[in-house]
C-alpha cells in the first residue's frame, strides 16, 4: 500500500507506464443523455412499467458500454449479444450512461441501491474505499502510435517471428510444434478428436489416455440445459461411487477396479422429490411441468469433519446429505450380494424395482425463493482453532446468500445480497480473513449470465451467549430453512405449539453486514462458470511462449518491455510490471470453414476498464490468487483482487457438431472443474467437448495453455435416443505414489453412458520420473 508521501510520484510513475503502453488518461466530457426514439414503443410504456423494467435495461446499456470501450480489439458478433435478450429491453425509455456518470464497474450497484432490491438496512453495509473514484472523471482512450500491450502487437512482426520453410522449430522448447497432426481431425477413434494431443508439444505435458466407454442401466433420458450432475463421494473404506442426477432422482454407482469403470447397474438408486408438488413449487420453478429436477450436485470433503453431497433443486429446494448416510443405505441394500453381476433381464428388473419409491430424507434441507443454481462450501479454522463452516448458494431470484452453520446450536444462519442484473448460474468461495476484533471477511465470487463475473464481500460477527433451552430445541427439529419468512408460515406444522413466541425471542448469534460487490467486470457474452486458484498451484515454466503454448512469440522483446513497465510503475520492484500483462492463449482451430472467430481477438474485457483496474491495483496489490472464468465461447484467467485479466482465449471450440434445434443451446462451456494438484482446468462445452488447460506461470506472468481436446464429437453426437450432449464431469483421484499425482476423468451424456480417461503428469515430467 503506498503512503500519501509517494501519492505524487505515484501518478508520476502510472503516468509513464501509460506512455509505454500507448496510452492517455483524459478528462471525460460532460455528454448529454441517449434518449431513445420519442416514435419508439418503449416511450409507450407507463411509469410503473418503467420502473420495474430498469435492471434489464441496465443489462443492455452496460453490455453496449463494453463494445464500444474495447472497439480496438474486441468485436461481438450478432449471436453473442442476441441469444439471451430480449428485444423490448433495449426500447425501454432510460437513458444510456452519460460520460460523466461514474463509469467503474466495481461502484454499478452502489451507486444504484434504490435499482436492486434487498431486505437488509442499509446503515449496516460498510462503503467502498476511496480508491473506487480515482478515475471517477477520466478515461482510458488508446493511441494510435503505439500498440496497447501484447495481444495487440500480435500481428507486428517485430514481436513474432516469421515461419521459413527450412527451420519449422522457431523455439527448442516446443516439440515438433508445426506438425499437421495437431490440427487433423481423428476419424476412428471416439476417444479423441485430433490425431495427436497439443500436450506433446511440450516437455511437462499432461497425459491423457482413454479407458472405456460404457453404457450405464436404468439412465436413457437425463434433462438437458442443467449444471454439472455428476460428482464422486466416497466411503470409510477408500471406495469410491459415482453420483449422477437425472430428472429428480439420485442414482449411484460403484467402480470395477479392474478397468476403473463405473458398474453398469446401480448401488443405490433414490427420489428427491417432495411428496406433493405445491403451487409454490411450479411457480418458482424453470420448468412448472415438473419442478423437481436437479440442477446440479457437489461433493464436499470437510463440512463439520465430514463428507457432504448437496443438491441444487428447480422447486427452489437445496439438499444436503452427509455421505456416511448415503454410504449407510448402499451397505443396507447389499445388492452386489443379492443380485451379483450377471447381465440377464431378471437380474436387471430386480435391480430396478428394488429401489422403487425409496427416499434418503436429507440431513438439512432448505428452502430459497428460486431455482437453485450454484453452490459451494467453505470450513476454516481461526487463531483460537474455532471451525467456522459456510455455505453459499445462488437462485433465479438473482442473488446469493450465505450460510453460517453454527454447530453448537445446531443451527444456521444465514444473510442474502441484493439482487444484480440476471441469474447467477455458479458461485464459489475466493478468500477469507478474520480479523483481530473477531470480524469475519468471507468473498465470493458469481458468474452472470448477463456478462458480469463479480465478488461480493460478506462481513460478519459470532456474538458469544447461551440460547434458551426451548429455542434451543425447536431449532434443532426443524427439518427444514426458509429463507422467506411467507413461505415458512404458510407451511408450518400446525402441531408445534408455541412458534411464533419462540421465532420471536431468536437469539441473533450472527450479526451479519448488508453483503455489498467488491469488484465487478461485464463481458460481451455471459458468463458461466467461476473457478478459484491459488498461484502456488501454476506450473512454472521458463518461458512465456510456453506458459501460452505459441511458438510464434519473440520473448526477448516482450520480456524488455515488462522491464521498462516495472521500472516505470516501481523502481523497487523489478518485476512489478508483470502482473498487469494481458496474454492470449492459443487454442487450436479445427472447423473446416473460415469463420469470423477465427480474426477475433480473445481479449474479453475493454481497454478503459482494463487501465482502471491496473490504477487501483498498483496501489492495493492484495494476493496471488486467480479467477478461471468460462463464458459460452472462452476460458480467461482474472486475478481475484483486482479482476484484472491476465489471460483469454479465442473461441475455444470451433466444430461444426451435429445437432438439432433443442440441443444446439448446449453449445455453452457451463461446466468446469479445477485440478489444483495438476495445474489444470477442464472445461466442457455440453455440446460435446471438453478441452485441458494448463495453467502456467513464467517469471511472474500467469497464463494458460492448451493441451487436450476430447472427445470425438462427431463420433460420438448420435445416441441411443436422438442426440446426445454433456451432462456431467466427475474427476476420481487415485494417485498411485504419494508424489505422482493422478486423476481418473469421467464424462457422462444425457443417455446414459460415461467415457472415462487417465490423466496423469507426462513421462518426462520431472517430478514423475524421480517419483518412479
Amino acid at each position: 500500500m503506498f503512503n500519501c508521501d509517494n501519492i505524487r510520484s505515484q501518478g508520476e510513475r502510472f503516468q509513464d507506464f501509460l506512455v509505454l503502453r500507448g496510452i492517455h488518461r483524459k478528462g471525460k466530457s460532460a455528454d448529454p443523455p441517449i434518449l431513445p426514439d420519442k416514435h419508439s414503443d418503449g416511450n409507450r410504456r407507463t411509469s410503473s412499467g418503467r420502473s420495474h423494467s430498469i435492471v434489464p435495461t441496465i443489462v443492455s446499456n452496460e453490455r453496449d458500454t463494453v463494445s464500444f470501450a474495447n472497439d480496438i480489439v474486441l468485436e461481438f458478433d450478432a449471436d453473442d449479444n442476441d441469444s439471451d435478450w430480449d428485444e423490448e429491453d433495449e426500447m425501454l425509455p432510460i437513458p444510456r450512461l452519460r460520460n460523466d456518470d461514474n463509469q467503474d464497474a466495481d461502484v454499478f450497484y452502489d451507486e444504484r441501491r434504490e435499482s436492486f432490491s434487498s431486505n437488509r438496512r442499509t446503515d449496516l453495509t460498510s462503503t467502498n474505499s476511496g480508491a473506487n473514484d480515482t478515475d471517477r472523471y477520466f478515461e482510458y482512450p488508446k493511441s494510435n502510435s503505439y500498440p496497447t500491450n501484447s495481444e495487440s502487437a500480435y500481428t507486428n512482426w517485430e514481436l513474432r517471428q516469421r515461419v521459413s520453410q527450412d527451420k519449422r522449430n522457431l523455439d527448442s522448447k516446443f516439440i515438433d510444434a508445426f506438425s499437421k497432426d495437431y490440427t487433423t481431425i481423428e476419424n476412428t477413434d471416439p476417444s479423441r478428436i485430433l490425431r495427436k494431443p497439443l500436450a506433446e508439444m511440450y516437455k511437462d505435458g499432461l497425459r491423457l489416455k482413454h479407458i472405456g466407454i460404457r453404457k450405464l442401466h436404468a439412465l436413457e433420458n437425463i434433462r438437458r440445459f442443467k449444471n454439472n450432475i455428476s460428482t464422486i463421494i466416497n466411503d470409510s473404506d477408500g471406495r469410491d461411487y459415482l453420483v449422477l442426477a437425472s430428472n429428480s432422482e439420485l442414482i449411484i454407482f460403484d467402480f470395477d477396479d479392474v478397468v476403473a469403470l463405473p458398474n453398469k447397474k446401480s448401488v443405490l438408486r433414490f427420489d428427491t422429490r417432495p411428496p406433493f408438488t405445491s403451487t409454490t413449487d411450479r411457480l418458482i420453478s424453470t420448468w412448472p411441468y415438473f419442478p423437481h429436477t436437479v440442477n446440479f450436485i457437489r461433493t464436499f470433503n470437510n463440512f463439520c469433519g465430514r463428507q457432504v453431497l448437496g443438491a441444487c433443486i428447480d422447486d427452489g429446494s437445496l439438499m444436503l446429505w452427509y455421505t456416511d448416510t448415503i454410504i449407510k443405505y448402499i451397505k443396507s441394500m447389499k445388492i452386489r450380494e443379492k443380485v451379483g453381476r450377471q447381465d440377464d433381464a431378471d437380474s436387471l428388473y430386480r435391480d430396478t424395482n428394488r429401489f422403487h419409491g425409496l427416499r434418503v430424507n436429507p440431513d438439512f434441507k432448505f428452502k430459497l425463493e428460486a431455482s437453485v443454481w450454484g453452490l459451494d462450501f467453505l470450513n476454516y479454522n481461526d487463531t483460537f482453532g474455532n471451525s467456522h463452516n459456510l455455505i453459499v448458494a445462488s437462485d433465479n431470484s438473482q442473488s446469493v446468500t450465505l450460510f453460517y452453520y453454527h454447530q453448537q446450536d445446531s443451527r444456521f444462519y444465514h444473510v442474502k445480497s441484493h439482487q444484480i442484473l440476471h441469474n447467477i448460474p455458479e458461485v464459489s468461495f475466493v478468500s477469507h480473513e478474520v480479523s483481530n476484533e473477531g470480524c469475519h471477511l468471507v468473498k465470493v465470487s458469481c458468474a452472470c449470465i448477463s456478462g458480469e463475473l463479480l465478488i461480493f464481500q460478506f462481513e460478519f460477527r459470532i456474538k458469544s451467549g447461551p440460547l434458551d433451552q426451548d429455542e434451543y430445541e425447536y431449532f434443532k427439529k426443524e427439518t427444514i430453512y426458509y429463507i422467506d419468512s411467507t413461505m415458512e408460515i404458510h407451511n408450518r406444522d400446525p402441531n408445534l405449539e408455541n412458534s411464533d413466541e419462540i421465532k420471536l425471542k431468536k437469539f441473533k448469534r450472527i450479526s451479519f453486514l448488508l453483503p455489498r460487490v467488491l469488484t465487478r467486470t461485464v463481458f460481451g457474452e455471459d458468463c458461466w462458470t467461476t473457478k478459484p486458484i491459488s498461484s502456488t498451484y501454476f506450473n512454472e515454466v521458463d518461458s512465456l511462449a510456453v506458459a501460452i503454448g505459441d511458438p510464434f512469440l519473440r520473448e526477448e522483446k516482450i520480456v524488455k518491455s515488462i522491464m521498462n513497465e516495472s521500472a516505470a510503475l516501481d523502481l523497487d520492484h523489478l518485476g512489478f510490471g508483470a502482473n498487469w500483462q494481458f496474454f492470449q492463449s492459443r487454442v487450436v482451430s479445427i472447423s473446416s470453414e473460415t469463420t469470423a472467430d477465427l480474426y477475433k481477438a480473445g481479449r474479453i474485457t475493454g481497454i478503459d476498464d482494463e487501465y482502471r483496474r491496473i490504477h487501483k491495483g498498483i496501489q492495493d496489490l492484495e494476493s496471488e490468487n486467480f479467477l478461471v472464468v468460462s463464458t459460452t465461447k472462452k476460458l480467461a484467467l482474472f486475478r481475484a483482487d483486482t479482476l484484472f485479466c491476465t489471460c483469454a482465449t479465442k473461441r475455444v471450440f470451433d466444430l461444426a457438431i451435429p445437432f438439432n434445434e433443442e440441443v444446439k443451446f448446449s453449445n455453452r462451456m457451463s461446466i468446469t472443474c479445477v485440478i489444483p494438484k495438476l495445474s489444470c482446468i477442464i472445461a466442457v462445452s455440453q455440446l460435446g467437448l471438453a478441452t485441458i488447460m494448463r495453467l502456467c506461470c513464467s517469471r511472474g506472468v500467469y497464463a494458460m495453455r492448451q493441451e487436450h481436446i476430447f472427445p470425438n464429437a462427431l463420433g460420438l453426437a448420435l445416441g441411443y435416443n436422438g442426440y446426445r450432449t454433456i451432462s456431467g464431469l466427475a474427476v476420481r483421484e487415485k494417485s498411485i505414489l504419494p508424489r505422482v499425482t493422478r486423476y481418473f476423468v469421467y464424462l457422462s451424456y444425457t443417455d446414459g453412458i460415461v467415457v472415462a480417461y487417465d490423466l496423469q503428469l507426462g513421462a518426462n515430467d520431472e517430478l514423475f520420473v524421480s517419483s518412479v
